[in-house]
């Protein structure tokens, strides 16, 4: 059966100068992989695993879509040249993701849009309904896309940037907050206590203590943990 998800990518996929990008390129075979985008304006990773963003190499996407300038070569050959990240990229999964940030939270902001398919579609279902679309309602679905070109254009008149709704914003915000969940949790829910207890002592917390409010945080926000011992307890 094909979702609403796989339904919409699979639109995008019929596009010319897409590519699929199963996984990010790292250190060892980065040039390659960003040669083979030559000529390239859409990148889609389709149904990526759960770490796809907390990958080693998943940084290099805030260069594929920031406008950075890559070296590239292709594969059999020795000769190398630049390429500029001007990509789109569009990622799915079944998976709530979460990302590597290495303390570089604004610019996975400023890259992000997330949506949400979280309404199942409860009627008749249709085999290979992204063919059957496009083979009925192809006018329809092509003057869609360009009165979203158009409010994409206003937006960029207006801002020269994508204007995210609250509740859109508020999608990417939760994302890198669950992202750094862990690093937030200690900044912010554990306080110093130089005063001493009733025997003389000092307040202290163990391990225990902290990853078992920790959880208890995750859990009311609705976050997977981002540590380790309390990862299972949480996803």
């Amino acid at each position: 059966m094909v979702n609403d998800r796989a339904r919409d990518v699979r639109h995008s996929t019929s596009l010319p100068h897409r590519l699929f990008v199963p996984e990010m390129p790292d250190h060892r075979h980065s040039s390659c992989t960003i040669g083979r985008m030559l000529g390239r304006t859409l990148l889609i990773g389709p149904d990526v695993k759960g770490h796809f963003l907390a990958s080693r190499g998943a940084y290099r996407i805030k260069s594929l879509v920031g406008g950075d300038p890559m070296e590239a070569e292709t594969k059999g050959s020795n000769h190398r040249f630049t390429i500029y990240g001007i990509f789109n990229l569009i990622i799915t999964s079944n998976s709530r993701l979460c990302i590597l940030l290495e303390g570089d939270q604004s610019a996975w902001e400023r890259r992000l849009a997330i949506v949400r398919y979280d309404k199942p579609y409860n009627g008749q279902r249709i085999f290979e309904i992204e063919r059957y679309l496009l083979k009925e309602e192809a006018p329809g679905i092509l003057n869609w896309c360009i009165t979203g070109l158009q409010l994409l254009l206003a937006d960029y008149h207006k801002t020269g940037d994508i204007l995210l709704s609250p509740d859109q914003q508020k999608r990417v915000t939760d994302l890198l907050g669950e992202s750094d969940s862990l690093r937030l949790f200690v900044a912010n829910e554990i306080r110093r206590d130089d005063s001493l207890m009733g025997n003389g002592q000092q307040y202290s917390l163990t391990v225990d203590e902290i990853v078992k409010e920790y959880i208890a945080d995750c859990l009311a926000k609705n976050w997977s943990s981002r540590h380790p011992s309390a990862a299972s307890e949480t996803n």
